[in-house]
C-alpha cells in the first residue's frame, strides 16, 4: 500500500512538471501554424504574375489550413488568392464562383481593407469571364469604398478597372476619362510601378482614339520606369505597345524589329497569354509586309498555346487566321476560320447562361422541397388541432356526466334518475353532433386544400404547355434557317460578300435562339417563386451604355440610330442586380428596335428625383392601343402590332422586365397612342 502511494505521488509530481511544457508546445505549434498560413498566402500573392501554378498550389494549401483552424478571415483571403491564380490560368468560371464565396464571408467580417481588395479583384475576374455588366458593378463598388475610406491608391485601381471595361465595350471616351483619372491618382500616391502601369493603360486609350503621339509619350514613360525598376516583363509590355503605335503609323519595319526582340523573353515565361499576344501581333506585321508563310507559322504556334483555353484570346487567334487567308485570297480557308470563330464566340457566350440555368434549377428544386415540407407541416398541425379539440369535447362530456351521476346519487329518487337518464341521452346526442361537425369541417378543409393543389397542378401544366408551344414554334424557325444557310454555304460557291452575309445571318439566328432560351429559363424561375437578386451599388447609366453596345448591331441592321445623352454625374446611382437590370433594359430596347421602322431614331434618357431614378425608352413604331396596353405585361401575349422587319416576338420580354423591376421595388409605365410610337419608363428607388 505504501508503495502504491509513493508511485501515485511521483506520477502527479511528474505530470505537474510536464504540464507547462505541454501547454508551451501547443502554443508554439499554434504560432507556427499561423506563421505557415501567412507565409503561404504572401508567397501565393507574390507568384501570381510569374508562376500561377505554384501560386494556385500555395493558395489551396492555405485554404485547407484556414478551414482546419476555423480562421474565416484567412479562408476568405485564400479564396481570393486562389481565384486570382485560376484567372491567370484562364479558368474564369471557377474563379468567379470562388470570388462570390470569398465576398460572402468578407461581408460578415467588417474588414474594409480586405473587402476593397476582394471587390476590385472580383471586377477583374468577371471582366476576364466577359461579364462586363457584373464587372462594372464591382468596380463601381470598389470606387465607392475607396472614396469613403479616402484610399487614393484604391481609387486609382478602381478607375483603372472601369477604364479597361469601358475600352472592352468600345466606349473610348469613357475609357480615356477613367484611365486619365487613374493615372492622376497614381501620381498622387507616388508609387513608380503604379504610375508606369497606369501610364500604359492611358496610352492604350489614346491609341484607341488615334492620338499616336500622346500614346507614344506615355508608353515611353512607362518603359523608362520599368527599366529603372528592373521589371523586364513589364518593360517588354511597354515595348509591345510601342510596336502597336509603329504599326498604326505604318512603320512596319520598326514594329517587326521590336516584336522579334521581345519574342525570346516571352517564350521563357510560364504563362502563355503574353506570348500568344506577341505572336499574333508579329504575324499581323508580317502579313502587312507580304511575308505570309512566316506569319502563318507564328499563328500556328499561337494556336497551339490557346487550343485548350476558353478565352477571348482564342477568338483573337482565329480572327488573325481569317485575315491572313483573306490577304492570300484563300477565301474558303478564311470562311472556315470565321465559322470556327463564330462557334467559339457562341460557346463562350453560352457559359454564363448555362451557369445561370443551373442556379435556377437548383433554386427551383429547393423551393419545391420547402413547399412540400411546409404542406406536410400544415397538414400535421391541422390533425393535431382536431385531435386536441376532440379530447377537450370528450373531457367536458365526462365531467358533465360525472356531475349528473353525483346528483342521481344524492337525490335517490326516481324523478332525478329519469332526469339524469334524459341528460345522459342528450349529452350522447350532443357528443355525436359535435363529432359530426368536426368531421365535416375537416372534410371541407381537406376538400379546399385538394382544390388548391389541383388548381396549382393545372396551372403548372398550362405553363408547361405554353413553354412547349413557344419552344416548338419559335425555336424551330431560326434552327431551320441555320440548317438551310449552312447547307447553302457548303454547296454554293457564290461571291465573298454573299458568303459573309450568310455567315452573319447564321450568327443572328443563333443569337435569337440563345435569347429565347434565356427568357424561357428566367420565366420558369419567376413562375417557381421569387427570383434571387444580387444587390450591390451600381450606376444605371453605365449598365444602359453596356446594353446599348450589346444590341447596336440589331439597330445597324435596320439603319436605326440609338441616342442616349450622358445624364448628370451620379444620376444613375442605385442598389440593384446589374445582370438583371441589363436584362430589363435589353428587353425594352430590343422591342423598340423591332417595332420601329428602318431608318428611325430610338431615344433613351435618364432623370433623377429625390427618391427615384427614371430611365425612358421611346420608339417610333405604330403605337399601342388601349386594349393592348391592358394586357401588355402578361406572359405569352402577342399584340395587334407586329415587328417592322418580320422579327420574332415570343411575348415574354415585357413580362420578365416587369417582374424583375417589381422585385427591385420599382415600376414600369407605358405612354402610347396608335400612330405615335411608345415610351416605356422604368422607375427604380435611388441609392
Amino acid at each position: 500500500m505504501l508503495v502504491l502511494r509513493l508511485q501515485l505521488s511521483l506520477w502527479l509530481a511528474l505530470a505537474s512538471v510536464a504540464a507547462p511544457f505541454s501547454s508551451a508546445a501547443e502554443a508554439v505549434n499554434s504560432r507556427d501554424a499561423a506563421t505557415d498560413l501567412a507565409g503561404k498566402l504572401e508567397e501565393a500573392r507574390r507568384l501570381h504574375l510569374t508562376d500561377s501554378t505554384r501560386s494556385r498550389q500555395l493558395s489551396e494549401e492555405a485554404l485547407a489550413l484556414a478551414r482546419e483552424r476555423g480562421d474565416r478571415k484567412n479562408e476568405a483571403t485564400a479564396l481570393v488568392e486562389l481565384a486570382i491564380s485560376l484567372r491567370r490560368q484562364n479558368q474564369n468560371r471557377t474563379a468567379t464562383h470562388l470570388m462570390d464565396q470569398a465576398l460572402a464571408i468578407i461581408e460578415t467580417l467588417g474588414d474594409r481593407a480586405l473587402l476593397r481588395r476582394a471587390v476590385k479583384e472580383a471586377g477583374h475576374t468577371y471582366w476576364a469571364f466577359a461579364d462586363n455588366a457584373t464587372a462594372i458593378a464591382h468596380f463601381q463598388r470598389a470606387l465607392q469604398l475607396a472614396e469613403e475610406d479616402k484610399d487614393i491608391a484604391a481609387q486609382s485601381d478602381a478607375h483603372a478597372g472601369l477604364g479597361v471595361t469601358a475600352n472592352d465595350l468600345r466606349d473610348t471616351a469613357r475609357a480615356n476619362q477613367h484611365m486619365k483619372r487613374a493615372l492622376e491618382l497614381a501620381e498622387q500616391v507616388g508609387e513608380p510601378s503604379r504610375i508606369a502601369k497606369y501610364a500604359s493603360n492611358r496610352g492604350n486609350a489614346l491609341l484607341g482614339e488615334k492620338d499616336y503621339d500622346g500614346a507614344r509619350r506615355l508608353f515611353e514613360r512607362s518603359l523608362a520606369i520599368f527599366r529603372e525598376l528592373n521589371q523586364r516583363t513589364d518593360a517588354d509590355d511597354s515595348r509591345l505597345n510601342l510596336a502597336r503605335v509603329d504599326l498604326a503609323e505604318g512603320k512596319l519595319e520598326s514594329a517587326e524589329r521590336t516584336l522579334r526582340e521581345i519574342l525570346p523573353a516571352r517564350r521563357k515565361l510560364r504563362g502563355r497569354i503574353k506570348l500568344t499576344t506577341t505572336l499574333v501581333e508579329l504575324a499581323d506585321v508580317l502579313r502587312l509586309r507580304g511575308k505570309y508563310d512566316e506569319a502563318l507559322g507564328f499563328l500556328q504556334e499561337a494556336s497551339g498555346y490557346v487550343q485548350e483555353l476558353a478565352s477571348p484570346m482564342k477568338i483573337t487567334v482565329l480572327d488573325a487566321f481569317a485575315t491572313l487567308y483573306e490577304s492570300q485570297k484563300d477565301y474558303p480557308a478564311a470562311i472556315a476560320m470565321l465559322r470556327k470563330r463564330q462557334e467559339e464566340a457562341l460557346k463562350q457566350y453560352g457559359e454564363a447562361a448555362q451557369t445561370r440555368a443551373a442556379e435556377y434549377r437548383e433554386t427551383f428544386a429547393a423551393e419545391q422541397r420547402e413547399a412540400e415540407i411546409e404542406r406536410l407541416q400544415q397538414t400535421e398541425k391541422i390533425r393535431s388541432h382536431e385531435l386536441r379539440a376532440n379530447e377537450a369535447v370528450m373531457a367536458r362530456q365526462a365531467a358533465e356526466l360525472h356531475a349528473s351521476q353525483a346528483r342521481v346519487d344524492q337525490a335517490r329518487t326516481t324523478r332525478f334518475a329519469l332526469a339524469v337518464g334524459l341528460g345522459a341521452g342528450l349529452l350522447t346526442l350532443g357528443a355525436f353532433v359535435t363529432m359530426l361537425r368536426i368531421k365535416l369541417r375537416a372534410e371541407r378543409r381537406i376538400h379546399a386544400e385538394t382544390l388548391v393543389a389541383k388548381e396549382a397542378a393545372e396551372q403548372a401544366d398550362r405553363v408547361k404547355t405554353r413553354f412547349l408551344g413557344i419552344a416548338s414554334h419559335d425555336i424551330r424557325g431560326p434552327l431551320g434557317n441555320i440548317v438551310n444557310l449552312t447547307a447553302s454555304l457548303r454547296t454554293d460557291t457564290g461571291s465573298k460578300d454573299i458568303q459573309e452575309e450568310r455567315c452573319d445571318m447564321i450568327g443572328s439566328e443563333a443569337q435569337r435562339v440563345i435569347s429565347l432560351v434565356e427568357d424561357l429559363i428566367t420565366t420558369a424561375a419567376l413562375e417557381a417563386g421569387k427570383l434571387e437578386l444580387r444587390l450591390a451599388p451600381l450606376d444605371l447609366a453605365e449598365t444602359t451604355r453596356a446594353t446599348i453596345e450589346s444590341l447596336r448591331w440589331q439597330a445597324v441592321a435596320k439603319r436605326q440610330t440609338i441616342v442616349f445623352p450622358d445624364p448628370e454625374a451620379g444620376a444613375g446611382k442605385l442598389n440593384g442586380d446589374a445582370a438583371r437590370l441589363h436584362q430589363v433594359i435589353a428587353n425594352l430596347l430590343s422591342n423598340a428596335i423591332k417595332f420601329s421602322p428602318p431608318g428611325e431614331t430610338i431615344n433613351l434618357w435618364m432623370e433623377r428625383t429625390a427618391s427615384h431614378v427614371r430611365l425612358s425608352i421611346r420608339d417610333r413604331g405604330a403605337g399601342i392601343s388601349e386594349r393592348d396596353i391592358a394586357r401588355l405585361f402578361a406572359p405569352f401575349e402577342r399584340l395587334a402590332t407586329h415587328p417592322t422587319a418580320g422579327e420574332s416576338s415570343h411575348g415574354l420580354g415585357l413580362s420578365i422586365a416587369q417582374e424583375i423591376t417589381n422585385q427591385h421595388g420599382g415600376t414600369i409605365h407605358v405612354d402610347s397612342k396608335p400612330g405615335e410610337g411608345a415610351t416605356f419608363t422604368v422607375e427604380l428607388p435611388a441609392h
